[in-house]
């Protein structure tokens, strides 16, 4: 049975290594891309949470009471 050799040129190696990097690279931005977009959601949504909390304690407690800032 004969044993086949995998010997590599310099040019192939390379060649694999620049795809790697490429492909790491995109990875890589995309992941940045994601957590801005995550924080970005995140923010939206403590507006959101804070203008319904706003809204329940009106419905609660009627329009003449001042909005006590130390709850939101």
């Amino acid at each position: 049975m004969r044993k086949i050799k995998y010997n590599f040129t310099l040019l192939e190696v390379l060649c694999a290594m620049l795809i790697l990097s490429v492909g790491i690279a995109l990875l890589m931005s995309q992941m940045a891309f994601a957590v801005k977009r995550q924080e970005r959601s995140r923010e939206q949504w403590e507006n959101t949470h804070n203008l319904i909390q706003a809204a329940e304690f009106l419905l609660l407690h009627g329009e003449g009471v001042p909005l006590d800032r130390t709850l939101f």
